[in-house]
């Protein structure tokens, strides 16, 4: 699906965008991300320091809903899709000087997300219609 002309901008404008992921359950897991972007007609990406969770989530169930809002008005989309590519970006050791490391325990990883994006729906603190976007 291309992403509509209005998605876009607030993509590009927005500051922060909810990710929202599902382990094979269907447990649901929520992170944050910033600086999200608009690839070609049909893709985001962002990069951020996401924790294990999202990225196991991701590897059982490659299926993501980003929802990004804009805070002045409380109007947004949710992207429905699939994850297409993870690449680390950044690695850091994650633990303090002095701290005990517990076995399972793993350095965090700064991640670049490509989502394909399938499907857009209207997201609002106000009435609604869950919508898609055509």
């Amino acid at each position: 699906m291309t992403i509509p002309a209005q998605v876009k901008s607030l993509i590009e404008a927005a500051n922060l965008a909810v990710v929202a992921t599902a382990d094979s359950k269907g447990r649901v897991h929520l992170a944050t991300a910033k600086d999200m972007s608009v690839l070609d007609g049909d893709r985001v990406a962002f990069e951020e320091w996401f924790c294990n969770e999202t990225l196991s989530n991701l590897e059982d169930n490659p299926h993501v809903t980003v929802g990004v809002v804009d805070s002045n008005t409380g109007k947004g989309y949710q992207l429905l899709g699939q994850l297409i590519g993870a690449d680390s970006e950044a690695m850091l050791d994650g633990f303090s000087k002095g701290e005990e490391v517990s076995p399972g325990q793993y350095p965090q990883t700064r991640y670049r997300l490509s989502i394909e994006v399938t499907s857009v729906i209207e997201l609002s603190t106000g009435p609604h219609s869950d919508k898609e976007l055509k």
